[in-house]
C-alpha cells in the first residue's frame, strides 16, 4: 500500500524536525507529532494481510518521527522537563485510550530506534505508560512493535529486565480479565482461540529469546511468573489463559529446569484453590447434576462421614498436619466455593493434558520428578487436599512399572522413618494405602511387596511390645480403650495418649486391612503375589494385646475379617467393644483416604479408567440381599461410642459402600 500524498502542512523531509533554532508553541508541537503519526497509511482490513504497520508507512515519515522522539527523550533527560517529551507521553496515552493500533505501533517503532536515549528514572512516566499497554486490545502490529521495543530495552540496559518480564507474562491474558469487580460474563475483551494462540506464541518467543540471550534472566522469569500469577479468586478465564501460557512456555524448547519450576508453581497454586472447596458443596452439585443429567454423572458420593469430625468444614484447620495454602472461613469465601470447584476443574483438565503431551514428547521422566517433588513439598501434608493429588495417580499410570515403585518407596520412607513426626507418618500411610487400593494399574507384585513391608513392621512392633510387657517395661493398660463410661469431648486424654504412643502401629494395621479389602481377590489370584500374601504374619499383630481390630474403623475390620476368613488367611477375633461384659468402649481410628472419588466432572475423563471403585465380595453381596434393610449411620466410621450392636457379615457390603471406605456407590 503506497503512502497518501503529502499534506500541504507536511514538514519537508530535507529539513530537521523541530530544529532547536525554530522553537514551537505547544499547539505547534502537538500538531507536528499528530501529523507524523496520523499521516501513515491505514492498516490492512484483513488478518491475512495484517502487515507490520511501520513497514508499510512512509520511510521519510518514520525517520522524521524518530528524530522528534530522540529530541524529546534527550531534552527530558538533560533539562529535567521538556514540552516535546510531554507531547510524546500525551500522544502515547491517547493512542492507547483510543485503541489506535496504527498510531501506537508507529510511536513504539520510533521508541525502539531510540532505546539508547531512554533512562528508567528520567523517562519513568513514559515507560510506565508503555508497560501498561494491553496488547489484547490492539492489532498484532502493536504486539510485534511492543516486543521489539522490550527486547531492545533489555539489550540497552539490564535495569529493564524486570518490567519487561512483568509485562510479557501478564500478556498471557487480557488485563480486563483480572478485574475482580467484573463478572465472568462481563469480560471487556473477547479473546478467541486464534487470537490467544497468536499472542501466546509471540510472547513465548520473546521470553525464549531473552533466556537465550541473557541466561541469568531465567531466575527473574520464574519470579515474575510467580508474582504475577492471577489471584485464585480472579476469573477462571484469567487463570486458564495464564496457565496455558505457562505450559506453552514449558513445552516449546525451554530448559528442563525452567519447565519443572513452572510445573511446581502451577501445582502449588492449584492446592491453594483446592483447599477452599467444601465437600458439601461438591456433593450437592453432583447430586443435582445426577437428577438433571442422569447417566452423565460419574460418581455418587456420600460426604457425611467426611464432615462428621470437622463440624461441616471438610478439611478444617484442626488437623495435625497442615500444608501450604490456608482456608478462608468467612461467608464470602463460602459463597465463591462452587466457582472455585469449577475453576479447579478447568485447570486440572489443562494440567492433565500438559502431562500427557510431555509424555508423548518423551519428557515424562523430568515431568514425573517435578510432580513428585511438588507432591512431597506441598500436597502430602496439606490437610485433606481433595483433587490435586490425583496428578500423581495419573502420572504414575503412564509408566506403572517404574513410577509405582518409586512413589511407594517415597511414602514408605515417611511411614517407616522413626525420626518422622507421627502426623507425617500417618499422612504418608493414608496416601500409600489409598493409592494401592484405588489405582487399577499398580503391579500386583509391587502391592504385595508393600503389604509385606507393612506387615513386617506391624509384626515386629506387636512382638516388641509383648516382650516389653513381659519384661515389665510396658504400661499395664496397653489397649487403645477407655474403661467405663464413654468420655466426653475433650475428656478422652487416655485415648489421645494411646494414639500418640501406638498411633503409627494402628495406622499401619488399618492401611494393611484397607488395601486388602480392595485387592485381596486379585492378589490371591496372581501366583507371585499370592505366594507373598500367604506368607505374611497377619495373625501375630491381629492377636496382639494392642487389639488393632478394636481400634480401626469398624467397616474396614468387618470387611477384612470376612474376606480373610473366606480365603483362609487368618482368624479375626470379635471386637473388644462387642464383648459381653461391655467393659470397654472404643473410639474408631479416624483416617482420611486421599484418593476417594474425584468429583470434578470435566477433568475426570483422565481419571475414570485408572481409578478403582469399590466392588463388594460375592459372599458379602449374597448376605446383604438377605438383610437389605440394615441402616448405617456415617458416625460409625468415626466413633463407635454410641453403638454396641453386633456387626455381622450381613452388613459388611452395605457399610463398605456407604462409608468412606468406598466413597461411591459401586
Amino acid at each position: 500500500m503506497t503512502a497518501p500524498p503529502a499534506s500541504k502542512h507536511q514538514v519537508p523531509r530535507t529539513e530537521p524536525i523541530l530544529a532547536a533554532s525554530e522553537p514551537q508553541s505547544k499547539l505547534q508541537r502537538e500538531a507536528t507529532l499528530r501529523h507524523l503519526v496520523h499521516n501513515a497509511p491505514e492498516p490492512p482490513t484483513t488478518k491475512t494481510d495484517d502487515a507490520h504497520a511501520p513497514d508499510s508507512a512512509d520511510p521519510g515519515q518514520i525517520a522524521a518521527l524518530k528524530v522528534f522522539t530522540k529530541q524529546a527523550l534527550v531534552a527530558k533527560k538533560s533539562e529535567g522537563s521538556s514540552p516535546h517529551y510531554d507531547t510524546l507521553v500525551k500522544e502515547v496515552k491517547g493512542a492507547i485510550e483510543s485503541k489506535d493500533s496504527q498510531r501506537l505501533a508507529l510511536i513504539l517503532t520510533s521508541l525502539e530506534q531510540n532505546v539508547m536515549s531512554m533512562h528508567p528514572q528520567a523517562h519513568g512516566s513514559l515507560l510506565a505508560t508503555l508497560f501498561s499497554i494491553d496488547v489484547w486490545e490492539h492489532r498484532s502490529n502493536v504486539l510485534e512493535a511492543a516486543i521489539a521495543l522490550q527486547l531492545n530495552l533489555v539489550s540497552a540496559n539490564s535495569v529493564f529486565i524486570k518490567p519487561v518480564l512483568d509485562m510479557l507474562v501478564t500478556s498471557f491474558y487480557p488485563k480486563s480479565y483480572a478485574q475482580p469487580s467484573l463478572g465472568e460474563a462481563s469480560m471487556l475483551v473477547e479473546a478467541t482461540g486464534e487470537t490467544q494462540v497468536s499472542i501466546h506464541g509471540k510472547v513465548v518467543g520473546a521470553l525464549h529469546h531473552l533466556v537465550q540471550v541473557v541466561p541469568t534472566v531465567m531466575n527473574g522469569l520464574v519470579k515474575a511468573i510467580l508474582e504475577k500469577f492471577p489471584h485464585r479468586r480472579l476469573s477462571s478465564e484469567c487463570q486458564v489463559m495464564y496457565v496455558q501460557g505457562m505450559f506453552r512456555l514449558a513445552e516449546t524448547g525451554c530448559t528442563s529446569t525452567l519447565s519443572e519450576k513452572l510445573l511446581s508453581i502451577v501445582i502449588d497454586h492449584f492446592v491453594a484453590i483446592d483447599v477452599e472447596i467444601r465437600w458439601e458443596d461438591m456433593v450437592r452439585a453432583n447430586q443435582q447434576a445426577n437428577e438433571d443429567e442422569g447417566d452423565l454423572v460419574q460418581f455418587d458420593f456420600d460426604v457425611e462421614d467426611r464432615t462428621a469430625s470437622t463440624g461441616g468444614q471438610s478439611g478444617g484447620s484442626d488437623s495435625g498436619f497442615m500444608g501450604a495454602g490456608g482456608r478462608d472461613t468467612d461467608v464470602r469465601s463460602n459463597l465463591r466455593l462452587p466457582q472455585m470447584a469449577d475453576k479447579l476443574d478447568k485447570l486440572m483438565d489443562i494440567l492433565f493434558e500438559h502431562i500427557h503431551r510431555r509424555s508423548v514428547n518423551g519428557q515424562l521422566r523430568p515431568c514425573f520428578d517435578a510432580v513428585i517433588r511438588s507432591f512431597e513439598a506441598t500436597v502430602l501434608f496439606t490437610h485433606r487436599s481433595k483433587f490435586v493429588q490425583f496428578i500423581v495417580l495419573y502420572i504414575c499410570s503412564l509408566k506403572p512399572g517404574t513410577h509405582c515403585p518409586a512413589f511407594c518407596k517415597l511414602l514408605l520412607e515417611y511411614v517407616m522413618g522413626p525420626a518422622m513426626p507421627i502426623v507425617k507418618r500417618q499422612a504418608a500411610a493414608a496416601y500409600l494405602t489409598s493409592f494401592l487400593a484405588r489405582a487399577t494399574y499398580v503391579p500386583l507384585t509391587e502391592c504385595a511387596s508393600v503389604l509385606s513391608t507393612l506387615c513386617g513392621y506391624a509384626h515386629s512392633y506387636a512382638d516388641g511390645h509383648r516382650r516389653d510387657r513381659n519384661a515389665g517395661r510396658a504400661p499395664v493398660e496397653t489397649r487403645f480403650v477407655v474403661p467405663g463410661p464413654v468420655p466426653s469431648e475433650g475428656g478422652a486424654s487416655d485415648v489421645v495418649w494411646h494414639m500418640e504412643r501406638h498411633g503409627v502401629f494402628y495406622v499401619i494395621c488399618q492401611a494393611i486391612m484397607y488395601t486388602m479389602c480392595y485387592k485381596m481377590d486379585a492378589l490371591l489370584a496372581d501366583r507371585g503375589a499370592s505366594r507373598i500374601i500367604r506368607s505374611l504374619p497377619f495373625q501375630t499383630w491381629i492377636d496382639s494385646e494392642l487389639a488393632p481390630l478394636s481400634v480401626c474403623l469398624p467397616s474396614i475390620t468387618a470387611e477384612f475379617s470376612a474376606q480373610t476368613q473366606r480365603h483362609g488367611l487368618c482368624s479375626c477375633p470379635a471386637r473388644v467393644a462387642d464383648q459381653p461384659d461391655g467393659r470397654y468402649r472404643l473410639r474408631g481410628l479416624d483416617m482420611f483416604f486421599p484418593f476417594d472419588p474425584y468429583l470434578l466432572r470435566t477433568s475426570s475423563r483422565w481419571i475414570k479408567e485408572i481409578w478403582q471403585a469399590w466392588h463388594s465380595s460375592g459372599e458379602a453381596d449374597s448376605e446383604e440381599e438377605d438383610e437389605n434393610d440394615a441402616e448405617v449411620e456415617s458416625d460409625d466410621m468415626h466413633d463407635t461410642d454410641e453403638s454396641d450392636n453386633d456387626e455381622g457379615g450381613s452388613e459388611i457390603s452395605e457399610r463398605m459402600e456407604s462409608h468412606r471406605i468406598s466413597g461411591v456407590s459401586g
